[in-house]
Formats: structure tokens, C-alpha cells, sequence
């Protein structure tokens, strides 16, 4: 429990404390025979291995004192690795210090055990990488060498999962030698595939392509593959890195011989940076779809879905990009075409390349490709941020005259864009595009609900008050009236909201326009009287129409009181 706490506070001299005095305590019981059950080897190598993560003057001495206690001979042979990594840091540790009295205490201690597990019969490897042995043995002769290599050889094509630690003994000795025989590096990958140990066979492989030792390029290729697929078993974190790293050692030979990989590798790597939390996964996923041999309509779609992920996508990506779009075009499937050129267009917009943009979606049009409803708002989107009213019409224009799916969401961009952006002397603009949109819903074309286009309508007719432009909020109501009513039935919704028709009798009351507000008050009241429950006399429009009467003096008072028995009914 106290290591666990040592864990989550690294660093903190407190729970080490604890820990240290609790196996004091287990070692004193052991000693006085209290403790029948061997100690628990884990839980020290963990001990000293927090002891050093503290890294300072106290807990050094602690772990120190655990490496040369009595208790490490029978833990040693068990975590041989992890014990021997701790006697290098309690060292550099104990050196750094200035404690050159302790570091040579550890130093004595790794040569006093490794003679006393020779002298015990035990394995002397175990610590074959702790200390130098001085030899003085006269050199193997050339067909002793050649014996002992196949003898090796033999060993570790032979060896079971029971024999890990003669394997990586052999493997430790051979990755520190200058050359290799023939076929050892091809039996220490195979071994440690089938072990599950991914960093030893890249180890192995590493050297076999450093070395030049294999036997033919398909077995470079295969020993590539066997080594990747296990990377990509194995759930690390890091698997992706370690694949990439694989083919890019790989690249030099590739270009001197043909080193085949299948396409299926490939695959499987770009999956891994699909799962990669990394920032820039979607560019290596790309980059290592790019390598395959064979590039089908699945695959394309794949590298298109890639640069997707990030959340930015560079220049380099997006031209990449262009130039793959441009060659696979005319292979890919018709079924896979919408999918696809959402993805190109959702880069080219994610990396706010309007030309590109345009010049796809033109590329399309010609093609006679559907552009689906979604990539069009995307890049109708696009282009409204480049302020050019001009532009964005055209390019309404230009997907209206294709087979694109525009939808509402579409020209409820352009309008509002247009509108965005207040331009007085662009009223005309703004009135042809929504007239346009009126008489798409109003034939049947557009479905849309009546909140999202009441919603529109307001917006609108609001920013053209704010210009002063009574007259343009007059044709709007009209042309809206005309093409969205149902031929006179009753009992709908009236498609223009009321607050429409109350915000431009302020603007009319205040101009003292009678005229046209009178119109205004008695369409509102025939649309009342034919049966729309969201339209009707509301107080506001009667008060700004009683404002106007008022200012007639005696001959309106009449009209007037008709108003008041009304709103009090």
C-alpha cells in the first residue's frame, strides 16, 4: 500500500520511509525464523526502484542498503534485469553525490555476487553485464567458431518459451559483437515474436539490416512484417513510432533491392495512428497509406479520412492531397464518390484553401459528380468568410446548375452571409438571393422547418431597417407572403413571423407613413380573420397604428375606439 502511495507521489520521502522500515521489519521476522514464506521479490525490486526514482541523498542510501543486503541473492536470479538496471543507477546515483565511498561499495558488491553465484553453481551470466571478465584464454580458431555459431544457432532455433533466459543471455552477447552468422538474427526474431517481446525483435532486426546478415530479400520482408504485426498485437503505446521507425531503417534497402511489403502492413500501421491520440496522427496515417503498392477506391477513401483527424492540416498535406485526388479519380467507384469528395473537400476546408476549393468543386461539376448536401454548406461556409458577395453567388450558382444536394442550410448561408456582412449598396444582392430561396420552398423544392426560415426572414428584415431601407423591408414581406402562402387555405402556420410586420410598423409609425402602415395593420388583420393561430392584431401593432390615427385628430377617434373594444375583447 505504501508503495502504491510512493507511486502516485513520486518523488515524496514519506511512503519510501514507510516502506523501507516495514521490509526492515519483514526481514528481522525472516531472519528470526517468524516469516515462513519466501520474501516477496516484486515488492523489494519495486521498493529500491522508488527508492532511486527520489533521487536524492537520502533515498539513494536507502536503496543502496537494500542492493547489498543479504536478502538480494535469492531475489536477484528472478528480476535479473530490473535488479542490475538498479545497481547501474544506485551507482551513477552514489557518484553523483560525491559518495565515491558507497558507489564503490556497490561496485564490490555486484563482483562479490557474481563470484558467489559462480562459486554456488548458479548461472555466472546473471551478471555478465554488470562486470568485465578478464580472460585469458588463447582465441577460438576459425572452425571453433564456425562450430560455436551453428552450436548457437541450433540453441535458439531450438528453444522454448521456458528457455527466455538462455535466448536473451545469447541475445545479449551477439547485438554487442561486430558481425553475425548466417541465420541467427532470423531465429532471435523468431523467438521473441513468439514470446511477445517486441523491443528485443526490433532489436534483432535492427542489427540483421545493419549487419547485412539475411539470406534474401523476402525474408527481410517477411522478418519486417512478422515484427510490425507484433508491434501492432502488442496495444503499446508507442507502436506506431516503433512501426514507422521499422520502414524508415527499411527505406535504404528498398531503394538498392526490392524489399516487398504487403499492402496489408501498411494498413494496419495507418489503423494504429487512426487510434493515436497523437496531433498529427492523420498526417502519418496519410504518409504511410502512401507507401502501398497497390491503391484501391477502400484505400483512397482511407488517406482522404486521414488528414480528417487532425486538426490542422498543412500545405504540404493539402497539395499531397490534390496531386493523389487528381491521379485515383477516374478509378474510384461511383458508390464512393459523395463519401470521398466530402473528405477532399473537408481538408481542403479544414485547411481554408479557397482556390482549391473552388477548383474541386468546378472539377466535379464538369465530372458530372454529385457534390452531397453536407460538403456544400462546408464550402459555401468557406467562401463567406472571404467577404465577396460576388463570389459566393457564383458558386451558388454554379452548384445549382450541377446535380448537388443543396438543402436549406445551404442558402440560409449565402442570405445570412450576405446579410453579415451590412453593406448598404448590397441590398439588391440580399433580395435576389432570399426572393430565390422563397421560391424554392414555396414550389415544393426545399423542405424546411418554419422556425429556421422565420428565423431567416427576421434576420434579415432587421439588418435592412438598420439601414433606414423601409421600402426593401416591404418587398421582402411581399415576396415572402406570395410564395410561401398555401393558396388561401386556413388554419396553418403563417410562414412570416409577427415580429416582422411590429418591427417595421416602429420604423413607419416613426416616419409618419400612414399609408403603407395602414396596409400593413389590415393584411395583419385578414390573415387573422382567415384562420393562422401564430399572426394576429398584437398590442404592439395596434398601439404603433393608434400613434398614427391619433395624429388625424377628431375624424379617427371613431377608428380608434374600435381598436380599444377589440384589444379589450
Amino acid at each position: 500500500a505504501w508503495l502504491e502511495v510512493s507511486n502516485a507521489f513520486p518523488g515524496v520521502s514519506m511512503p519510501i520511509e514507510r516502506s523501507y522500515a516495514l521490509w526492515t521489519r519483514l526481514c528481522d521476522r525472516k531472519n528470526r525464523r517468524l516469516w515462513k514464506r519466501p520474501l516477496p521479490a516484486i515488492e523489494f525490486v519495486a521498493l529500491v526502484e522508488s527508492c532511486l526514482t527520489a533521487d536524492d541523498a537520502r533515498s539513494t542510501e536507502l536503496a543502496v542498503s537494500l542492493l547489498v543486503s543479504d536478502e538480494i541473492l535469492e531475489i536477484l536470479e528472478a528480476h535479473r534485469e530490473r535488479l542490475v538496471s538498479c545497481f547501474h543507477e544506485a551507482r551513477r546515483q552514489a557518484t553523483v553525490l560525491g559518495d565515491k565511498m558507497v558507489a564503490q561499495r556497490v561496485s564490490d558488491v555486484m563482483q562479490d555476487l557474481s563470484n558467489r553465484l559462480e562459486w554456488n553453481e548458479l548461472r555466472p551470466e546473471i551478471l555478465d553485464i554488470t562486470t568485465e571478465k578478464k580472460s585469458n584464454k588463447i582465441g577460438l580458431s576459425s572452425f571453433e567458431q564456425k562450430a560455436l555459431q551453428k552450436r548457437t544457432l541450433s540453441v535458439v532455433q531450438s528453444a522454448k518459451l521456458d528457455d527466455a533466459d538462455v535466448v536473451e543471455n545469447i541475445f545479449d552477447r551477439w547485438k554487442e559483437a561486430p558481425g553475425c552468422p548466417d541465420g541467427l538474427a532470423e531465429a532471435l526474431i523468431d523467438f521473441f515474436v513468439n514470446s511477445n517481446e517486441p523491443i528485443k525483435a526490433t532489436q534483432s532486426l535492427q542489427k540483421m539490416l545493419k549487419d547485412q546478415s539475411y539470406t534474401s530479400t523476402e525474408v527481410v520482408g517477411r522478418k519486417v512484417e512478422q515484427v510490425i504485426s507484433l508491434w501492432i498485437r502488442s496495444g503499446h503505446s508507442d507502436a506506431p513510432w516503433r512501426a514507422v521507425e521499422i520502414l524508415k531503417e527499411l527505406e535504404p534497402l528498398r531503394s538498392e533491392m526490392a524489399v516487398e511489403i504487403k499492402d496489408s502492413v501498411y494498413v494496419n500501421i495507418a489503423q494504429l495512428w487512426f487510434e493515436s491520440d497523437y496531433p498529427r496522427a492523420g498526417k502519418q496515417a496519410f504518409e504511410i497509406l502512401s507507401k502501398m503498392q497497390t491503391f484501391d477506391t477502400a484505400t483512397f477513401k482511407m488517406s482522404t479520412k486521414a488528414l480528417l483527424k487532425d486538426a490542422f492540416v498543412a500545405e504540404d498535406d493539402v497539395a499531397a492531397l490534390d496531386k493523389l485526388a487528381r491521379r485515383q479519380w477516374p478509378n474510384i467507384e461511383v458508390s464512393e464518390v459523395s463519401e470521398i469528395s466530402e473528405h477532399i473537400l473537408g481538408v481542403l476546408i479544414k485547411a481554408k484553401d479557397v482556390k482549391r476549393s473552388l477548383r474541386f468543386v468546378t472539377f466535379m461539376v464538369d465530372n458530372g459528380s454529385a457534390v452531397s448536401a453536407r460538403a456544400c454548406c462546408s464550402v459555401l461556409e468557406l467562401f463567406s468568410h472571404e467577404l465577396d458577395p460576388d463570389k459566393l453567388l457564383s458558386l451558388l450558382s454554379l452548384l445549382e446548375k450541377s446535380d448537388a444536394e443543396l438543402d436549406f442550410r445551404c442558402y440560409e448561408i449565402v442570405v445570412r452571409s450576405l446579410v453579415g456582412m451590412r453593406r448598404k449598396h448590397r441590398m439588391e444582392e440580399i433580395k435576389s438571393a432570399l426572393f430565390h430561396l422563397f421560391r424554392r420552398v414555396g414550389s415544393g423544392a426545399l423542405e424546411v422547418s418554419a422556425d429556421a426560415l422565420g428565423s431567416l426572414i427576421y434576420t434579415t428584415i432587421d439588418v435592412v431597417l438598420y439601414f433606414q431601407r423601409d421600402r426593401d423591408a416591404l418587398e421582402i414581406l411581399e415576396a415572402a407572403e406570395g410564395n410561401l402562402l398555401k393558396g388561401g387555405q386556413s388554419g396553418d402556420l403563417f410562414p412570416v413571423p409577427l415580429k416582422c410586420y411590429e418591427r417595421i410598423t416602429e420604423l413607419l409609425a416613426a416616419k409618419e407613413q400612414t399609408e403603407e402602415l395602414t396596409k400593413i395593420f389590415e393584411r395583419v388583420q385578414a390573415y387573422q380573420e382567415k384562420g393562422y393561430n401564430n399572426i394576429f392584431l398584437s398590442t404592439n401593432l395596434c398601439t404603433q397604428y393608434m400613434k398614427v390615427l391619433s395624429k388625424r385628430g377628431r375624424s379617427s377617434l371613431k377608428k380608434r375606439e374600435e381598436l380599444l373594444d377589440d384589444l379589450i375583447y
